[in-house]
């Protein structure tokens, strides 16, 4: 059989909980990091601080605590609660991207964990449907910033080039990796 028709039949890992985990362990603390600096370089105040730290708080929250959730739910009810996680997951960073965004340009990293994270566990029509919805959030964040098409938008494409590539790449190691066999071969004939 060969690879085309291996990776085509590749599911989600739903059943291997410590694959969801790590998003809480490593992307988790990453998020936080960039919210925080993003709320002390742009010095947002009032409602808008309150919104910030909120969701901050909140979405931490639900990573650490979702998987520890999911671990004790049936197989046929973890791919509902993993596709919950990743929706308000892009959601909430969304308002973060859009308040602290624009004087804080890294912010948008934090849309980029959710395919990342959903690369590690999931098929590639998933990964590539969580990169497509993060990167529909992060331009439609660029036109209600009443940005046009202008440089700031040129880069905001170079993101979501990359969010789709490297969710990918990410994707290609952790779900599909290559048999002993392929990765032989590989080494023998490598292919550039």
């Amino acid at each position: 059989m060969d690879n085309t028709s291996t990776v085509a039949k590749k599911k989600d890992l739903f059943h291997r909980k410590e694959l969801i985990s790590l998003v809480g362990v490593f992307a988790t603390p990453f998020a936080i990091l960039l919210t925080v600096t993003g709320i002390v370089v742009t010095g947002v105040r009032g409602p808008a601080l309150w919104v910030c730290a909120g969701l901050m708080v909140f979405s931490a929250f639900m990573n650490y605590l979702f998987p520890r959730l999911l671990a004790n739910q049936p197989m046929e009810r973890r791919g509902v609660g993993v596709q919950l996680r990743l929706i308000l997951n892009v959601a909430l960073n969304s308002v973060l991207v859009f308040y602290l965004g624009d004087a804080f340009r890294p912010m948008w990293l934090v849309l980029a964990l959710t395919p990342f994270a959903t690369a590690i566990y999931a098929s590639r029509v998933r990964t590539l449907s969580a990169a497509f919805a993060v990167s529909a959030a992060l331009l439609t964040i660029h036109v209600l910033q009443g940005h046009g098409a202008d440089v700031l938008l040129l880069e905001r494409l170079a993101y979501v080039t990359f969010m789709i590539l490297i969710s990918l790449m990410i994707n290609s190691a952790a779900v599909y990796p290559p048999s002993t066999e392929e990765i032989l071969k590989m080494l023998k004939r490598p292919s550039l």
